[in-house]
C-alpha cells in the first residue's frame, strides 16, 4: 500500500462523510481530521503504526478542519525538533533569555515618531538570537505563548514609561497578540492587572490581531475587544490581505487601525499591487480606520504609500527593530534631523 492508494481511499471515504444529516429537523454536517500511514514493514509494531498515524493527525489538525495528512519521515524529524525547541524554551524562560525589541512607527502627516511595535526576541544562551519563525509556532502549540505574551506586555509598558521621557506627544506601543493568548480565559484579567501595575502617561496601548484570529470566532473577538476598549486599549488588524479580507467581518469588528501586509508594500511598484494598496487605503478611510504600511524598506515604498494617503509607516527604511538603548539613541537622532 503506497501513499497514492491511501489518498484515493481517504478521498472516497470523505465523499461518504461529507453529507448533510437531518437530525430532528436540524441540518448537520460532520467535520473531520484524518491521520494515516503506509505499512512499509510487515513487522512494524501496532504501537509504532498508531504513533505515525497520531503524528499525521496532529499535522492534519494544524491545517484546519476537514483536512488529512499521510505520515512521512519528515514529520518525525519535525516533531523531534519541536520537542527540543519546547524544552529549550522552558529553560529560556527560567533564565530570562527573552527580550523585547522595538520598531518605530512614523506619522506621515508630520514625519514624527508616533509609536513602536514591540517584537519578542529570544537571546538563546545570551549569545545568539533565535528567529521568531522558529520558536513562536512551537510556543503557540505548547501553550508557552501565553507566558511569553505577558513578558512582552510587562516589558513593553515599563519601556514605554522610559521612552515617554524622550517623546513629548502621546505615542502608541503596539503588541502582537497570538491566537492562543487571545483565547486564553485569563487574557483579559491578566492584561488589566498588568496595566494597573503601571501608571502610564502619554502612552496608548494597541493590540494587533490577525484576520484569521478575528474571524474564527468573531462574536468572541468582538466581546474581548469591547471589554478591553474600556481600558483605553485600541486594536489593529495585522497583515491585512493575506487571509480572508472579508468586508462582512471588517464592518463588524470594533477596530481602530489596519496594517497592510508587507508583501503588498514590497510589490507596490507593480501596477496591480499599487491598485490593491490604493483600494485598501481608500476603504479604510471610509471606515474611519488609521492605516499602517508595514515592510517599508526603500524610499520608493515610502513615497508610494505616502502619495496614496497612508497614515503611518514602519520598516527597515525607517529603522530595524531596536533594543531599548538603541531606541533611545534613534529617537534623539531622529528628533534632531526632523
Amino acid at each position: 500500500c503506497n501513499t497514492d492508494n491511501i489518498s484515493e481511499f481517504i478521498e472516497n471515504l470523505l465523499q461518504k462523510l461529507l453529507v448533510t444529516y437531518n437530525i430532528n429537523g436540524n441540518l448537520m454536517k460532520v467535520s473531520y481530521n484524518i491521520g494515516a500511514t503506509a505499512m512499509e514493514n510487515i513487522n512494524d509494531s501496532t504501537a509504532n503504526v498508531i504513533r505515525k498515524c497520531d503524528l499525521a493527525l496532529i499535522r492534519a489538525k494544524e491545517k484546519g478542519l476537514n483536512e488529512y495528512e499521510i505520515f512521512k519521515p519528515s514529520l518525525e524529524v519535525q516533531t523531534l525538533k519541536e520537542g527540543i525547541i519546547e524544552r529549550e524554551l522552558r529553560h529560556g524562560l527560567d533564565l530570562n533569555e527573552f527580550v523585547v525589541f522595538y520598531q518605530p512607527i512614523i506619522n506621515l502627516k508630520n514625519n514624527q515618531i508616533c509609536g513602536f511595535e514591540a517584537l519578542l526576541r529570544w537571546h538563546y544562551l545570551k549569545s545568539v538570537f533565535v528567529s521568531p519563525l522558529e520558536f513562536i509556532p512551537v510556543a503557540e502549540k505548547c501553550g508557552l505563548i501565553v507566558e511569553l505574551g505577558n513578558i512582552v506586555l510587562e516589558q513593553s509598558l515599563k519601556v514605554a514609561k522610559l521612552l515617554s521621557r524622550y517623546i513629548n506627544d502621546e505615542f502608541i506601543i503596539s503588541i502582537n497578540i497570538s491566537p492562543r493568548q487571545f483565547s486564553d480565559r485569563e487574557f483579559i484579567r491578566s492584561t488589566i492587572q498588568i496595566l494597573e501595575n503601571e501608571e502610564l502617561e502619554n502612552v496608548k496601548l494597541q493590540f494587533e490581531i490577525t484576520e484569521k484570529l478575528a474571524v474564527e470566532n468573531i462574536d468572541y473577538t468582538i466581546e474581548v475587544i469591547n471589554q478591553l476598549r474600556k481600558y483605553n486599549i485600541t486594536f489593529a488588524l495585522d497583515d491585512f490581505g493575506v487571509d480572508y479580507s472579508s468586508l462582512n467581518y471588517l464592518r463588524r469588528l470594533p477596530i481602530q487601525a489596519m496594517k497592510i501586509d508587507k508583501s503588498f508594500i514590497q510589490d507596490i511598484e507593480k501596477d496591480e499591487t499599487y491598485f490593491i494598496v490604493e483600494t485598501i487605503i481608500k476603504l479604510c478611510k471610509k471606515l474611519g480606520l488609521n492605516v499602517v504600511a508595514e515592510g517599508v524598506e526603500t524610499e520608493e515604498h515610502y513615497r508610494a504609500v505616502k502619495e496614496l494617503g497612508c497614515d503611518y509607516v514602519q520598516g527597515y527604511f525607517i529603522s530595524r527593530p531596536l533594543a531599548v538603548e538603541e531606541m533611545i539613541e534613534f529617537i534623539e537622532k531622529y528628533k534632531s534631523q526632523n
